[in-house]
């Protein structure tokens, strides 16, 4: 689990996160905005890549992304805080730090990534034929570990991995563990509700497992709605037990997390925060001896 200490103050320091998206090509990161998308956070896209046949809901790409291993001015990212960017693993490393990064990194079976990689290619007139298939994995295996290495060194980046397979056969699973780790603010609802209806590769799943898999969402849905309801309709006195007996840790946490004061604490604020407290201290020892002083004076002994 992330330090919520150390989370915190990297929140204080690069301001409101940039959601990415991220993972290898044909991994499931399209499908990971349209969740994203359904549980509130906006896509930064420009809509220059149209949907098509192997995306029939869309790339959600901004096409500026793919200069990032080339373009020195990426001042650019900074438009994308508050919302979700999609960036393939290998262009992680070029993220500028001055920005603070939540990555949800989609893992994929690399046989099921290949195969569609392929049909993509084939499709587009560009297959490569004789191609190592082993070759691929391996370097599609060190793109991963590279990708994951990075965001563990910077200290403005967290990543979590989510699996498509599972996002396929529990998205309620799913969408909490996203919410969770974004802070626990979006529609955990939508995020899987969305993933239930598009099926696989935008195609919709049969009537019965549509059924099913939307009574686990709102299963959950009614599981979060009985707590609130049970904590705001407790009496003061025992609210606090009430919301601790109902507490989530995971959901606690990740609140925390994005929580801000209303007060900065960067160096200056504090400095400035120290200086006010030692100037009102003096005012304070100020007035006391002003308000007194007549009253010392009526006191002395003529």
């Amino acid at each position: 689990m992330v330090d919520p200490i150390r989370s915190w103050l990297r929140r204080r320091r690069y301001g409101t996160p940039v959601t990415v998206v991220s993972g290898l090509p044909r991994s499931g990161t399209s499908m990971m905005m349209r969740m994203l998308e359904a549980g509130g956070i906006a896509p930064f896209t420009d809509g220059e890549r149209t949907a098509d046949i192997d995306n029939p809901e869309g790339y959600y790409e901004f096409e500026r992304v793919k200069d990032l291993e080339k373009d020195p001015d990426r001042s650019w990212v900074r438009q994308a805080r508050g919302r979700a960017l999609k960036v393939i693993s290998f262009l992680l490393r070029h993220l500028p730090d001055d920005n603070f990064y939540r990555i949800v990194y989609v893992r994929r079976h690399l046989d099921e990534v290949l195969r569609s990689q392929d049909k993509m290619l084939d499709r587009l007139g560009n297959a490569a034929p004789g191609a190592d298939l082993e070759t691929m994995k391996e370097a599609h295996r060190n793109d991963i570990v590279a990708a994951r290495l990075h965001a563990r060194k910077q200290p403005y980046m967290e990543m979590l991995e989510i699996h498509y397979a599972d996002a396929i056969a529990d998205p309620a699973g799913t969408a909490r563990l996203v919410n969770q780790f974004l802070g626990g603010h979006l529609d955990e609802a939508g995020l899987a509700h969305r993933r239930i209806l598009e099926g696989v590769s935008g195609q919709p799943v049969e009537p019965d497992t549509q059924a099913r898999l939307a009574e686990a969402a709102l299963a959950r849905v009614e599981e979060l709605a009985s707590a609130m309801n049970a904590i705001a309709g407790a009496h003061a006195a025992v609210r606090p037990f009430v919301f601790a007996a109902r507490l989530e840790p995971t959901i606690a946490s990740a609140t925390f997390h994005g929580f801000q004061p209303a007060v900065p604490l960067d160096a200056v604020s504090l400095a400035y925060g120290a200086a006010g407290m030692v100037l009102a201290w003096l005012l304070h020892g100020l007035l006391k001896r002003l308000v007194r002083a007549p009253f010392r004076a009526s006191a002395r002994p003529r």
